[in-house]
């Protein structure tokens, strides 16, 4: 059984941009299912309230209120 295979005048135009979008969108998602595969097995941890009177933690030695408290205040 022979195959149809359509002349190149019988095929549609295909918009670049939208075959960039598509090839965009295609690669996110791969990026992202790389992501999650990498991740696994990881665990979460809670991310507990540090005191202002509390060492840093950096390890700078200063108090948390001399040191890194505006850098946690922006994020």
């Amino acid at each position: 059984m022979q195959q149809y295979r359509p002349d190149r005048e019988d095929l549609p135009e295909i918009d670049p941009d939208f075959f960039n979008a598509q090839r965009h969108k295609l690669n996110e998602l791969m990026d992202r299912q790389e992501t999650k595969r990498k991740l696994e097995g990881y665990s979460v941890l809670e991310r507990t309230k540090i005191g202002r009177n509390e060492p840093c933690p950096c390890n700078s030695g200063k108090k948390f209120k001399k040191c890194c408290i505006s850098k946690a205040i922006t994020e």
